[in-house]
């Protein structure tokens, strides 16, 4: 009652017979991207006024040529195995692990393809908007900025669209072209990232993902080789994200390392926090970073707490031209970092229209001016200096905590 064993020439044919099955699926999705991809662009464009419309049908035949290659390239890139790491001693094993990796191929493929699509639609909105002006942007109905959001969000790019409506809420604020000019340029940058996916490195390849709305799991970022070290908290914030919904967001600094890790967790309808904190104190942990090219969102594994305020606060950055220098290097590797964290040494606090952070050396940096603790920030520095830890957001430096 053995089983037949199969002949070379059976086993060549059934290798044959799969290479010939993975191509035609291949090519049966390119077709299937490039129709959704008319689609899209034809949803969009009839979706304009009369007067544009000429214009972006011209724009969109360009898109279109474009991006053929791409999505060439992108569905057959895609469908490769990954078998890394898989055991040879274990057949079964290794095949069940060969079809889940093709499965989570696939269906990041398919996001990338609905994303992509995204993309093209922005491409052409944001061009309108050029061409309209930043000062007749600013006076658009609210109608205008919901209608381009709910498009996103049927293309997965939930992260564009909650970058986008904000513009709208904001459209009163004295600095809203500098932050209108930040936002759309940041888009525009990502919109022309993404259409050059093979080019980038995996790591910022997950950056385009996560900025424009993707989410990893928490068992792909525990993956992920573990940093040990003694964590200070520097700063910890909450936010409401909805009635039922609210974020935290924990900024630790690693004492041997000298990394800054972002911990966010959340709360639903009031439940417990998963961790409990204590501002300026410190925790002894592994780190987990979420894949980047420039890691600073990370999951931590707390081991051991110190109890009570910590007497030596940590020192980073003698000044604001150090400072930035690094915020330099770390743009090189994350062209679309939205904060960067540190902590800046012995600066003088100057109350003018804003807050003015004055270093030793003499250079002047403005706070955002809606700075909400600015007057305990004042009194708390009168007559000294002090070390302060902050964010820079690509136009004015956050303060978030000091000593």
């Amino acid at each position: 009652n053995a089983l037949p064993i199969p002949t070379k020439s059976q086993d060549a044919k059934t290798k044959k017979e799969a290479a010939e099955e993975k191509k035609r699926e291949i090519e049966q999705f390119k077709v299937k991207l490039k129709n959704a991809q008319k689609k899209a662009q034809a949803a969009y464009l009839f979706g304009t006024n009369a007067s544009s419309l000429v214009t972006n049908l011209s724009n969109g035949d360009v898109l279109a040529t474009k991006n053929e290659s791409i999505l060439n390239k992108l569905a057959t890139a895609r469908f490769q195995y990954n078998t890394v790491g898989i055991d040879p001693k274990s057949p079964e094993y290794g095949r069940q692990e060969a079809e889940k990796q093709r499965l989570r191929e696939k269906n990041q493929l398919k996001r990338q393809a609905e994303m992509l699509q995204g993309c093209l639609i922005l491409t052409l909105w944001l061009e309108d908007c050029l061409k309209m002006g930043l000062a007749r942007l600013r006076e658009q109905p609210y109608s205008f900025w919901e209608s381009i959001v709910s498009r996103l969000t049927d293309f997965k790019l939930n992260g564009i669209a909650s970058r986008l409506l904000p513009l709208f809420y904001q459209r009163n604020d004295e600095n809203w072209i500098q932050i209108a000019t930040k936002q759309l340029g940041e888009i525009i940058l990502f919109c022309e990232a993404f259409q050059k996916w093979d080019d980038f490195t995996s790591e910022n390849q997950q950056d385009l993902l996560v900025f424009g709305g993707a989410t990893i799991k928490k068992e792909v970022v525990l993956s992920e080789p573990p940093v040990t070290d003694e964590w200070f908290v520097c700063s910890m914030d909450y936010k409401q994200i909805s009635n039922d919904l609210n974020a935290r967001f924990i900024w630790l600094f690693g004492r041997s390392t000298r990394q800054y890790a972002q911990v966010i967790s959340f709360s639903w309808r009031g439940e417990k926090w998963e961790d409990e904190y204590e501002l300026h104190t410190q925790v002894k942990g592994n780190v987990h970073y979420y894949p980047s090219g420039f890691p600073q969102r990370a999951i931590l594994q707390i081991n051991e707490r110190a109890s009570g305020k910590i007497a030596s606060f940590p020192t980073h950055y003698k000044d604001w031209h150090s400072f930035f220098e690094a915020y330099r290097m770390a743009f090189n590797r994350h062209f679309l970092l939205e904060e960067f964290p540190g902590f800046i040494s012995e600066l003088t606090v100057m109350n003018e229209k804003h807050l003015i952070l004055l270093d030793k050396s003499g250079t002047a940096i403005e706070t955002v001016p809606d700075y909400d603790e600015k007057w305990d920030l004042i009194a708390f520095s009168e007559n000294k200096k002090v070390t302060i830890f902050g964010l820079w957001n690509g136009l004015y430096f956050i303060p978030k905590s000091y000593f």
